[in-house]
């Protein structure tokens, strides 16, 4: 059973109903925000661009928003209906993923922490941690939840996976397309903490450590699936904040 089930890619359509809670959790506490918290101190993640469209849109109206919350719900769900997939799915599949992505999530961390020994690769001093202290209960509880979700659906599934399908349209070597795909998404997802009004101070040794954290979770996208990639982010997230606490 193990061996069929890391044999095969999650599907998409699995995949949307598999981060559905991470979904739930991140716009619960947008929800909390609105409740609780001035125009002046309420954050988003910063790849969130539809959280932040529709606040424009609808003011901070907290109904508004749990309406918009509890639609987005139910399309993730029926997404099952629409996209095809090779099997049924299986409410085990939550306990799969969970399991599959702490490993990864290990797993990544190990990696990241040895590449940044390696001097050829990062700067010895890495100034990651200083630069990434927890402000507030929204970094501790709920940005690992907004990064892992929103992130993940930019720079993984459209990016990466919107390039992979337009290569393959076209015809591209597979090798070449599928590097190729993978750096670019990988850059663009390490320079976007540098821009934007949450932005940190560019420098050489963050910029190579997040890209090659886009690497890793770009490589996990492509061989496991979207699910995957969204829950080790938000793991890694979780235990990264949990640590600088």
């Amino acid at each position: 059973m193990l061996r069929s089930y890391l044999a095969q890619r999650i599907s998409l359509a699995h995949s949307l109903i598999l981060i559905l809670p991470v979904f739930i959790v991140y716009q619960g506490g947008i929800l909390y925000q609105l409740a609780t918290t001035s125009q002046q101190t309420f954050i988003v993640n910063g790849a969130d661009y539809l959280t932040l469209l529709l606040l424009r849109f609808g003011g901070r109206s907290l109904w508004f928003y749990a309406l918009f919350v509890a639609l987005m719900s139910g399309l993730f769900w029926l997404a099952r209906r629409t996209l095809n997939s090779p099997e049924r799915f299986h409410p085990r599949a939550f306990g799969q993923v969970l399991a599959e992505s702490l490993l990864y999530t290990l797993a990544f961390t190990a990696s990241l922490y040895a590449v940044q020994k390696i001097s050829l690769v990062l700067p010895a001093s890495l100034n990651l941690y200083a630069a990434a202290q927890p402000r507030n209960t929204w970094d501790m509880v709920f940005q690992p939840f907004g990064a892992g979700f929103n992130e993940e659906i930019v720079f993984r599934l459209l990016m990466l996976g919107g390039t992979l399908y337009l290569g393959k349209a076209m015809r591209l070597p597979t090798a070449w397309l599928v590097a190729g795909a993978l750096l670019a998404s990988s850059a663009a997802f390490s320079a976007f903490h540098y821009v934007g009004p949450y932005a940190d101070p560019l420098a050489i040794d963050t910029f190579m450590y997040r890209f090659l954290a886009g690497l890793l979770l770009g490589a996990l996208y492509y061989r496991r699936g979207l699910a995957i990639a969204v829950y080790t982010h938000t793991f890694y997230d979780l235990a990264f904040f949990s640590l600088l606490s």
